[in-house]
């Protein structure tokens, strides 16, 4: 029974985090487009070249990635001091260029390998959230998935789930596990499988580097060159 009470224990020390990351997320998301779309109409301007509604929405979308990894920096620094590492490990000049560049060519590797799958590639509830994300112009787009989304995903799945399971189980258990939790996170089968893709090979990273600043960057290289690729692909 002890046993038992245990494992539970530690299920529930790496699930909290993902849940109150998830609600806070989405309660913020869905108020804010809820608000948003009652003023509707008194949003039909335009701001910098994109209308005004436009650029609410992408701020509604960093309020609540910023909120959400509010909501668990506690978590994050628990882990931390539970690990013994209390500061993050400078990196040398060729280990940020190598990494932001390695998760750029990977993410648009991955990108071109499911454009090939045709039950990927035609994936509606893909297209739908496609669609959304390739709303925003450039200048939008690079802060929120550059910055804000991997910042706070980062701060979720690699500096705590990650770290709690590794406590409890070996490595490759926990970067496969992470990886799979971070897959279901995006809710929908071209973005889990390019997450649980992308997730073992953060995990690696964060395993070998042990510092959130080398997740950090080659997570937002790879975002940054979808958000790059997406509007040169719009031009051809």
């Amino acid at each position: 029974m002890s046993q038992i009470t245990a494992a539970g224990k530690r299920i529930s020390e790496v699930l909290l985090p993902f849940c109150i990351y998830y609600l806070v997320n989405s309660i913020i998301i869905t108020l804010g487009f809820t608000f948003l779309e009652s003023r509707k109409q008194v949003l039909q301007l335009t701001v910098a070249g994109s209308s005004a509604e436009i650029l609410l929405q992408a701020l509604v979308r960093m309020v609540a990635f910023l909120a959400a990894a509010l909501a668990i920096l506690s978590e994050y620094r628990k882990e931390k001091y539970l690990a013994g590492t209390y500061e993050m490990r400078q990196l040398s000049f060729k280990s940020i260029i190598i990494l932001f560049v390695t998760g750029a060519i990977l993410a648009l590797l991955l990108n071109l390998i499911w454009s090939q799958i045709p039950f990927l590639a035609e994936n509606e509830a893909y297209q739908r959230v496609a669609a959304n994300q390739h709303s925003y112009p450039l200048w939008l787009a690079l802060p929120l998935y550059g910055i804000f989304s991997p910042l706070a995903e980062e701060l979720l799945f690699r500096g705590i789930i990650f770290s709690r399971i590794r406590r409890c189980l070996s490595v490759f258990p926990a970067i496969l596990i992470s990886s799979f939790l971070f897959g279901i996170f995006h809710g929908n089968p071209v973005q889990a499988a390019y997450g649980m893709v992308m997730g073992v090979v953060l995990a690696y990273i964060y395993h070998k580097f042990n510092t959130m600043n080398s997740v950090f960057l080659f997570h937002s290289g790879a975002n940054i060159a979808v958000c790059l690729f997406t509007v040169i692909s719009s031009y051809s």
